[in-house]
């Protein structure tokens, strides 16, 4: 590979700034509060039933991905491919390790089955790194991170196709084995190399190569993708119960047209997605401490005032969340609380 120009500015004004990014991150940061946080609880209706079905294992799971995607994006944009900058990709791991300690010692046990993510971020960045470093090929790196990526769906949503194929040929036996390799302990590693490698694959690419469709192309290709998507999801749910729902092959060009949508958007300058980057990091970390939280308050509150409020857990939690996320967003910029900023950079 000659050493030349990097290629990630191109598409871009010198003094390009993200916005995009931040805006679609703050609301993914709702998305993964549906996936955790139940939307109609109490509630019976089929029609409910298939609604709560579609935003949580359906539209919510764009999320993660694209945060992945924004994140492989948004580092490499700034180092020279052709000259790994290995001190910046450690320090970038470092700090996602801190904030990993640290969001682990304050939300206490139970409250951090989402931080996975971080170290998710943490394993793909390296990864991806070490087989660039390798002289791997764009081309080479997405066919591993593809292959990878077939494998995951097996042990994820697609478990429930495997299960019935191993029971069909009799092959029961295997399901022992793969319960030993996909299973909570694991979890952080299988997803930041099955899940991530992709997602985050994606992002570098796109920081690198120019990549010109229009606008309305790519709004066209994203609506497309999130209807298969769905089907996607549904059909899968007809076969059997999956062990989870984090992994569709549709989800791949969702994440490409979302983040080309992120990227091109030019939003006029504004200090308020600033703030909405950092409110979206804290929805984030905070939102299945607030929720289980509320749920305890929600039970006794029933009984004091005879009214179910079960149903409203959801835009209780959204409220709560939101409004705790900017507090302290604000109070960060505070002289004597300036230390908060810590929780969300």
């Amino acid at each position: 590979m000659s050493e030349q120009k990097p290629l990630c500015l191109c598409d871009y004004p010198k003094e390009y700034s993200f916005y995009g990014i931040d805006l679609i991150k703050f609301i993914c940061a709702y998305l993964v509060c549906m996936i955790h946080v139940p939307l109609f609880q109490g509630i019976t209706s089929p029609f409910l039933d298939t609604l709560s079905f579609a935003l949580k294992n359906g539209i919510a799971r764009i999320a993660v991905p694209f945060f992945f995607s924004a994140s492989g994006f948004l580092l490499f944009r700034k180092i020279s491919i052709y000259s790994l900058d290995k001190v910046r990709i450690k320090k970038y791991c470092y700090k996602l390790l801190f904030l990993l300690g640290l969001w682990t010692t304050l939300l206490i046990v139970g409250f951090t089955d989402h931080l996975w993510y971080l170290s998710g971020l943490v394993i793909v960045t390296i990864v991806f790194s070490a087989l660039w470093s390798k002289k791997k090929s764009f081309k080479w790196i997405f066919i591993i991170s593809g292959m990878l990526y077939l494998f995951g769906l097996f042990g994820d949503s697609y478990s429930c196709v495997l299960d019935r194929l191993l029971i069909e040929h009799g092959w029961n036996s295997l399901n022992g084995v793969l319960s030993v390799i996909y299973n909570q302990q694991t979890r952080a590693f299988i997803l930041g190399v099955f899940f991530a490698f992709v997602f985050y694959s994606i992002g570098v690419f796109m920081a690198y190569r120019p990549i010109r469709i229009s606008m309305v192309f790519a709004v066209v290709g994203f609506v497309i993708s999130v209807s298969l998507l769905l089907f996607e999801s549904f059909s899968i749910s007809r076969i059997g119960e999956s062990y989870d729902h984090n992994m569709y092959l549709s989800l791949i060009p969702t994440t490409f047209f979302l983040l080309y949508i992120a990227t091109h958007l030019n939003l006029s300058s504004s200090t308020i997605y600033k703030k909405l980057r950092a409110v979206g990091v804290l929805i984030f970390f905070l939102h299945i401490m607030v929720y289980a939280l509320i749920k305890n308050g929600i039970a006794v509150t029933n009984s004091a005032i005879g009214m179910d409020l079960s149903a409203f857990t959801f835009l209780i939690v959204v409220i709560i969340v939101t409004t705790l996320a900017f507090f302290i967003e604000y109070l960060s910029h505070k002289n004597r609380f300036g230390f908060l900023r810590i929780l969300y950079s």
